[in-house]
């Protein structure tokens, strides 16, 4: 089994079938820093791959290790900085909110 990206020993390690999909990851040195685990995903010798699922948003369930797979940890990427709305995009979004219940309840006194 092959573990490579962002572990700190990418390494080739014989199949255990005991073995499960985090202590093979642990047997590559572990994760870095930089790895992103729920986007982990196993490229099997048929050439087909397995990504790795997030149920109800906490738990990850890991595809099954069979012999001559490979195992791969993809770099985080950092978009918490994109996502970030501007000061006055927010104010934008504040002055909408605040005009639309305004209205809302000059509508609601009118009745």
């Amino acid at each position: 089994v092959r573990i490579s990206g962002e572990v700190y020993n990418p390494n080739l390690i014989f199949y255990n079938p005991t073995v499960n999909f985090k202590e093979y990851i642990t047997l590559g040195g572990g994760l870095t820093s930089n790895a992103d685990l729920s986007n982990a995903f196993v490229s099997y010798s048929n050439g087909t791959s397995k990504k790795t699922r997030v149920i109800l948003g906490i738990f990850q369930k890991h595809p099954k290790i069979l012999p001559g797979c490979e195992i791969i940890i993809p770099f985080k990427s950092d978009n918490r900085e994109k996502n970030k709305l501007s000061l006055s995009e927010r104010l934008a979004i504040y002055s909408l909110i605040s005009t639309s219940l305004t209205t809302l309840a000059l509508v609601i006194t009118r009745l």
